[in-house]
């Protein structure tokens, strides 16, 4: 897996089932700022989907449009938190 985000890693080296909803929503951000970089590959990817499905089951009782509406409120702050800042030389 090339470039992995950190939590990324975590989820997958352990079981999913295993992590707290507050760790699994926070790779659920890894997963959507990366894909939004075009930056997962397929075994990301693959984590990324049972990450959100986790998610959207737990946290929104499976309801799309809840997910959706958070993810809305939420994004520009979590993509905020992953920006890589350069660093000055």
């Amino acid at each position: 897996m090339t470039g992995i985000l950190p939590a990324l890693a975590l989820v997958a080296s352990a079981n999913l089932g295993d992590l707290p909803l507050v760790e699994v929503e926070q790779v659920f951000w890894d997963c959507d700022f990366k894909g939004t970089q075009n930056m997962l590959d397929f075994d990301d990817a693959h984590i990324c989907s049972s990450v959100f499905e986790r998610l959207k089951a737990e946290k929104f009782n499976s309801e799309f449009d809840r997910f959706l509406e958070w993810w809305r409120v939420n994004k520009s702050r979590e993509y905020a938190a992953r920006v890589e800042v350069p660093r000055a030389r």
